[in-house]
């Protein structure tokens, strides 16, 4: 099975996504945004849910690389350059130097930075 890839199928469309080039997915009701490198994004009719148990069932540890943060987004660890929890924003930046602000609630930016915070002290 291939690791590396996230493989999303749809009635037309396949994507075979690189998974280190997913930036973070977005929730849009019932459908998601992926952005991935380059500010380029992939618009899905998928909700965020499915798509976490494709990351589960298709990724093995590779899927470990990516956070669920609330109820409404999917990072991507690697990425993770700013968490700035009194402002409400989460800053990520690509192996490009792009940074990509997003905003998300207190509650989630604290628990994200606690679980860093853990896993930089292992």
């Amino acid at each position: 099975m291939d690791t590396t890839h996230l493989v999303l199928e749809f009635q037309s469309d396949l994507y075979r996504i690189p998974i280190m080039s997913i930036i973070y997915i977005k929730a849009d009701g019932n459908y998601s945004n992926i952005y991935l490198h380059g500010n380029e994004n992939i618009y899905v009719t998928r909700q965020l849910g499915k798509i976490a148990d494709d990351i589960r069932s298709q990724l093995g540890e590779n899927g470990s690389n990516f956070v669920l943060v609330g109820k409404s987004l999917i990072i991507n660890y690697n990425y993770i350059f700013r968490i700035n929890v009194p402002e409400q924003q989460l800053k990520l930046m690509d192996k490009f130097y792009s940074i990509y602000t997003i905003e998300a609630s207190k509650e989630a930016l604290k628990n994200l930075k606690a679980a860093v915070s853990e896993k930089t002290k292992e």
